[in-house]
């Protein structure tokens, strides 16, 4: 993967949110077709992550003793070499600006990586698990009784045995049901931690449906992607979330998350 310096300055303005409107949509079209781009600013976007994760470091510590260690190490250089020339006094005084800035900037980037989002603990905060109630209230499909028992097990939270009981479903059924049953599958795999399955589900769902649970898809696919710390496809379907409506809980809940990310 070679990146020049003008791309790494890019991906640090689009990572600090600096770009107005027309650049950033020309850097995401690039990014679209881009792949060393894309592990670029994800391979980026991990390090922010990874440095904030880390928060057991002590960092106050490290700083405090790298003081205490320069500080000593200067007191004895200037012990020892009063009686020299003027230009080793004026190497150390370059040498104590340098140590300053070094030390400025390390707490300054800690400062600022502190601050980057955790993707996981997005998740947790976002993710709800799906009231089939909504569905069936929002669908035009009737269940049948002999269906009850296997809708019982999702609604019990019995995602298991909800799995098993929808797995070998008959040719017979009706798109719409099939559809609902596929989302449930999803929601229930999700539910299970079986997260890549789930995605296989919900981009099926998000590309070739033309019901109400494009957006739905969209939306527990961004937090699927983010449970798997993929920020960058996580944030592609959050926008796309936004883009299927702008009205209703996903909507405001991908604009929201959207701003946590950027």
């Amino acid at each position: 993967m070679n990146v020049d310096e003008k791309t790494l300055a890019q991906i640090d303005r689009y990572l600090s949110d600096q770009m107005d409107g027309d650049e950033r949509m020309t850097f995401e079209e690039r990014l679209d077709k881009d792949p060393a781009l894309q592990e670029a600013l994800q391979m980026n976007r991990e390090i922010h992550q990874t440095l904030a994760d880390t928060t057991s470091l002590d960092l106050e510590k490290t700083l405090a003793a790298l003081g205490n260690e320069f500080g000593q190490k200067y007191q004895s250089e200037n012990a020892d070499q009063a009686p020299q020339k003027e230009h080793k006094s004026n190497r150390t005084k370059w040498i104590i600006i340098a140590t300053i800035l070094v030390i400025t900037t390390i707490v300054a980037l800690y400062t600022l990586l502190k601050k980057q989002p955790n993707s996981q603990d997005l998740y947790a905060n976002y993710y709800e698990t799906y009231d089939w109630s909504d569905q069936n209230r929002s669908s035009d499909t009737t269940f049948e009784p002999n269906d009850s028992d296997w809708i019982q097990e999702y609604q019990k939270a019995n995602f298991d045995e909800f799995l098993t009981k929808t797995n070998n479903l008959p040719d017979t059924l009706t798109n719409s049901l099939q559809y609902n049953i596929q989302f449930l599958r999803a929601m229930a795999l999700m539910e299970t931690q079986q997260f890549d399955a789930s995605i296989t589900i919900l981009e099926e769902l998000l590309n070739t449906s033309n019901t109400a649970y494009k957006q739905a898809s969209a939306w527990y696919l961004a937090l699927a992607k983010l449970h798997q710390k993929n920020t960058i496809e996580a944030i592609q379907y959050l926008e796309r979330t936004t883009q299927l409506s702008n009205r209703g809980k996903y909507y405001s809940q991908a604009k929201r998350l959207l701003n946590e990310l950027k």
